[in-house]
C-alpha cells in the first residue's frame, strides 16, 4: 500500500508492499530508515529545525527535527526493536531558496540540526541528495529498501 507522508509526519512500517512517499521537499527534510534484516522503514517529513525557536505550535509530531527525530529514533528502538547502528539512514531536501537575498536559510538549517540530532545518537547517514535548488519527492520501497527520487524545479 502507498502511504503519503506529508508536512510533519513520520510513519514506520515493517509490510513488504508498502511504500512511504514525500512529496516536493523544498526547504523540508525527509528522513528514510531501513533495516533490511527485520523489513523494517520509516521515514519523516520535518519542517523546520527547532520547536523552542517556532513563534507558532504546531501539533504534527515531525514537523520539528528536535523534535520528531528523537521520537521516531526512539520508536524504531523500543517498539520496533531495532539496533540503531544497522539501520540504512538517508537524507534527503533541505534545498536552498531560488532567492539570492533569503535571510532564513530554512533549509541549510533544516539539514545542520538533522545532521546534529543523528550524530548525537551516533548513526552513520547518506546525505548526498541534499541542498541545491531543486525539490525532490521520495518514494521508499519497503520490499527492496529502493529509494526513487524525482526533482523538480522550485517555483516561488
Amino acid at each position: 500500500m502507498d502511504y503519503n507522508i506529508g508536512i510533519g509526519e513520520y510513519m514506520i512500517s515493517r509490510r513488504r508492499g508498502d511504500r512511504l512517499i514525500t512529496h516536493a521537499l523544498g526547504s523540508c527534510v525527509a528522513v528514510t530508515f531501513y533495516l533490511k534484516d527485520k523489513n523494517i522503514g520509516g521515514m519523516i517529513h520535518i519542517a523546520l529545525p527547532k520547536a523552542k525557536e517556532a513563534i507558532i505550535d504546531i501539533k504534527k509530531r515531525g514537523y520539528y527535527a528536535d523534535v520528531g527525530l528523537p521520537l521516531m529514533i526512539n520508536e524504531l528502538k523500543s517498539k520496533y526493536g531495532c539496533n540503531l547502528n544497522e539501520l540504512d539512514i538517508r537524507m534527503f531536501g533541505g534545498a536552498d531558496s531560488i532567492n539570492p537575498k533569503d535571510q532564513f536559510r530554512i533549509g541549510e538549517k533544516n539539514l545542520l540540526v538533522v545532521e546534529a540530532i543523528l550524530k548525537d545518537y551516533a548513526l552513520k547517514f547518506d546525505k548526498t541528495e541534499t541542498g541545491g535548488v531543486k525539490s525532490r519527492t521520495i518514494e521508499m520501497d519497503l520490499q527492496t529498501g529502493v529509494i526513487k527520487i524525482r526533482k523538480q524545479s522550485i517555483v516561488i
